[in-house]
């Protein structure tokens, strides 16, 4: 499959592409692994990880707003967020990595310091569509 242009790929937020795969349109709702939760195992991840002394006070706010998102799940699709969902979760966050380099862009226009961040985003964004093919 060749690479294609975003805007051939995007249309309202969702992938439209069919060289993304089958789903890529219509994904349905979660309903995965009832022992896994990927919340769950995202904040142990971060517990282990070794943060420097600027990141390190902000590791637990991150957790707290790890929890909130995991409600967010819970309210919305009755669920968390788990393993073998019926989902395919390269496209999400594909979807997800596209949106974070534009907010990341936004603020740096705006004045932030993201514009570093901007950059990993797009690299994270171009690795993960090689991922999908």
């Amino acid at each position: 499959m060749t690479a294609k242009n975003v805007n051939d790929l995007i249309q309202k937020h969702d992938l439209i592409n069919a060289d993304l795969g089958p789903g890529a349109c219509e994904q349905c709702r979660p309903h995965g692994d009832p022992v896994k939760d990927v919340s769950d195992m995202v904040q142990e991840k971060a517990r282990k990880m070794e943060w420097d002394e600027e990141q390190a006070p902000w590791v637990d706010c991150v957790e707290h707003d790890l929890d909130q998102r995991k409600r967010v799940g819970m309210l919305k699709y009755g669920e968390s967020l788990r393993p073998f969902n019926g989902r395919n979760a390269l496209i999400d966050a594909y979807q997800e990595a596209l949106d974070l380099s534009l907010y990341l862009k936004q603020a740096s226009y705006e004045g932030h310091n993201t514009e570093g961040m901007c950059t990993f985003a797009l690299q994270m964004s171009v690795e993960i569509r090689r991922l999908i093919g």
